[in-house]
């Protein structure tokens, strides 16, 4: 589903038609290893998931370049064993296919020796025609035409009577004549808050339009009338 002309919601990620250009944000590699230092007992199988995932959205789209949009890895203080085995499974897997670019993510600390070691580029923004691709913990000086951000993890809580349950979503809204896209997390461990009891300052909710991932792209109009 086109959220902008040209620009496709597919899955977690966002797919920009003219350029072929594939963008994934957060997805978080070694995140099981930093809950299994937290007590919590899952097993570390989820970048398995993770590049079966990417493989499926390459072979779709046919991406000539693919922007890893930050939080390429988990652990902010260092880059435990499985984030570097697997950071270099996730490059040597695609590198094949399409060009990477890295935009480094406020989680992205030890990510330079992998990169430089692969040959990949680490920036801090990536732009494309007129789309500026940036991780958000850092918000631009000069806010471009079309935007796409990360690291939010935006999700919405659905409620129908007693029931509830929290999904993934894309938000598209308007900011100093700016289209903002706030893409959701690609990790699949990592589903988000309802992005109502964290929104961003430059998220106003009668301008925002909400898209639920599910099987498909669901439309869920303005995220002010959302219950």
């Amino acid at each position: 589903m086109d959220c902008v002309e040209g620009i496709e919601m597919i899955e977690c990620a966002v797919f920009i038609r003219q350029d072929k250009v594939l963008v994934i944000s957060d997805i978080h590699i070694g995140f099981e290893q930093s809950l299994n230092r937290q007590g919590v007992l899952v097993p570390r199988t989820s970048f398995d998931n993770t590049l079966k995932r990417i493989m499926t959205l390459i072979e779709r789209t046919k991406p000539e370049k693919i922007v890893f949009n930050g939080d390429i890895k988990d652990d902010f203080a260092t880059i435990g064993e499985q984030e570097w085995r697997n950071v270099k499974r996730l490059i040597d897997n695609i590198k094949p296919k399409a060009e990477i670019v890295f935009i480094k993510g406020n989680h992205d600390t030890m990510l330079e020796p992998i990169a430089t070691a692969r040959l990949i580029k680490i920036v801090k923004e990536y732009k494309t025609g007129n789309v500026t691709i940036m991780h958000g913990d850092v918000l631009p000086d000069k806010w471009q035409k079309t935007l796409i951000l990360g690291h939010y993890h935006p999700a919405i809580r659905i409620r129908e009577k007693a029931k509830s349950e929290t999904y993934k979503c894309f938000l598209l809204s308007e900011y100093k004549n700016s289209r903002i896209l706030l893409q959701p997390a690609f990790n699949n461990l990592s589903q988000g808050g309802d992005i109502r009891n964290h929104l961003p300052e430059f998220i106003n909710p009668e301008k925002t339009n909400v898209y639920v991932v599910d099987k498909k792209i669901l439309p869920f109009g303005r995220l002010k009338g959302l219950n």
